[in-house]
């Protein structure tokens, strides 16, 4: 029995050291469940990377934003789905800012700081951004509509190869889905059999 248990435990030293020896370089994917309706408005800009000019059809268009870090640089994409399409139409649109610090700077400033804004790239009604973040610095992604009537329920993804942190509790609870959880998961479960078995052969052979 204790030449069964010592292996178990070298087991599981080995596979918590594989896991936390890999968690650097698996990707972080990070999912928030929100609603534009309601929100603060703001003339949102143009699609670009990053953009240039502000919207004519978008001139008083409800928004949310949250701001982030990341841990890691890297290239992390932003898919923003619209889930109340099928009830009111809402076509979502997405921006990503460099976090200034000002209270309101998107609704006062709404082409300072832009980075990136996006309409379709994610096939209708799905926008999508693709963009090299730096770790340490804040930024802002913010769900918004392609027009003043576009407004409604959505589901933001973020995916990319460092930590995504939130930094700015919202009303969007965010799940985290770290890849490193899963195969933590796994094997813990793998672990529970062998001890599971290794008892059911003592007895047997008892």
């Amino acid at each position: 029995m204790n030449h069964i248990t010592s292996r178990i435990s070298k087991f599981a030293l080995l596979l918590l050291a594989l896991a936390f020896t890999a968690l650097p370089a698996m990707a972080d994917t990070v999912v928030f469940n929100g609603t534009t309706t309601g929100g603060p408005i703001f003339n949102r800009p143009n699609e670009g990377q990053p953009p240039t000019s502000l919207s004519p059809s978008a001139t008083a268009v409800p928004f949310r934003r949250q701001s982030f870090i990341v841990s890691e640089a890297g290239s992390y994409s932003l898919t923003l789905v619209s889930t109340s399409f099928a009830t009111n139409g809402y076509d979502p649109f997405l921006l990503v800012y460099l976090n200034n610090g000002i209270s309101n700077p998107i609704g006062n400033t709404p082409l300072e700081n832009a980075l990136a804004a996006n309409d379709n790239g994610g096939g209708f009604p799905t926008a999508f951004i693709n963009i090299n973040l730096l770790p340490g610095v804040s930024y802002l992604v913010v769900p918004t509509g392609f027009a003043n009537d576009d407004f409604g329920s959505f589901m933001l993804t973020f995916t990319g190869p460092g930590t995504i942190t939130n930094t700015s509790p919202p009303s969007t609870a965010p799940v985290p889905e770290p890849a490193t959880m899963i195969l933590l998961g796994t094997g813990l479960a793998g672990i529970a059999a062998k001890v599971r078995r290794g008892r059911k052969d003592n007895l047997t052979t008892a």
